[in-house]
């Protein structure tokens, strides 16, 4: 929930540098950044989702070209976001089935099935 935060703020500048009417876009912009100054609170299980994804996921997306980040856990099914050389690689499914669904089971939750977000 963080990181859609934190997109949808970014996303807001970059609206508000293309736009003509800076002025209201930008005022949307800072109203939206104060509500975004609240602490968004994890639970126990996806602090070590997120953990996991971090320290072992991440580091090997990252040196293929991709991107991954942690998006929700709801129920028994985690989403992540793929990005850059992930999105659309025919090897994102095995790797999240083979790969992350694998080790979250081992660590997490047996029953934690793990879905993509691509783009």
């Amino acid at each position: 929930m963080k990181v859609y935060k934190l997109v949808l703020w970014l996303c807001l500048i970059f609206v508000a540098s293309c736009s003509g009417n800076n002025n209201e876009l930008e005022e949307r912009i800072k109203i939206q950044a104060e509500k975004n100054t609240e602490k968004i609170e994890f639970t126990d299980k996806e602090k070590a989702i997120i953990d996991l994804l971090n320290e072992y996921i991440k580091p090997a997306v990252e040196a293929d070209g991709g991107a991954i980040t942690f998006n929700s856990y709801l129920g028994d099914v985690v989403t992540v976001n793929l990005k850059g050389a992930c999105s659309g690689c025919p090897s994102a499914t095995s790797t999240l089935k083979g790969g992350i669904e694998s080790l979250l089971n081992q660590k997490v939750d047996p029953n934690i099935v793990v879905r993509a977000n691509e783009g």
